[in-house]
């Protein structure tokens, strides 16, 4: 998947950096990482690069639609690739999240968008609710 974005940041004439292909495979290898985790990743393995070339290439990578910001219960921006359609189960008391391996929606968004003529360009999908520990606490 790497591989195709990569191709694709040069379609738009940017050039394929260490730093980008680094986010591109963290974000590839983790889901839903804040900014800060990401460029805490990237450190160890570029100890050299600076929380502000993280930030400056996941907006650039963004824009590009190789990956997506994601809507959070705890209004902390996280990414995650855009190639990897995921869902995921979200604690609202510790903000533990789970990826679902498989999507929930897919038939009911078909017969959804057949019905109104829409084409669907992506979804996302959270299930909130309470993680196994923090519903033992309650």
């Amino acid at each position: 998947m790497v591989d195709e974005q990569l191709k694709k940041l040069q379609r738009n004439g940017l050039k394929i950096t260490p730093q980008r292909k680094l986010i591109l495979d963290i974000l590839e290898e983790f889901s839903q990482l804040t900014g800060e985790e990401i460029a805490s990743l990237a450190r160890d393995k570029q100890p050299s690069i600076s929380t502000g070339t993280v930030y400056r290439n996941l907006k650039l990578l963004s824009e590009l639609g190789l990956i997506r910001n994601v809507a959070s219960i705890d209004g902390i921006r996280r990414f995650e690739n855009a190639s990897v359609h995921s869902h995921h189960l979200v604690c609202l008391r510790c903000k533990n999240t789970v990826e679902i391996d498989f999507c929930p929606m897919n038939n009911e968004l078909q017969k959804l968008a057949e019905k109104y003529g829409f084409q669907i360009a992506d979804h996302d999908f959270q299930i909130r609710g309470y993680c196994m520990e923090c519903k033992k606490g309650a």
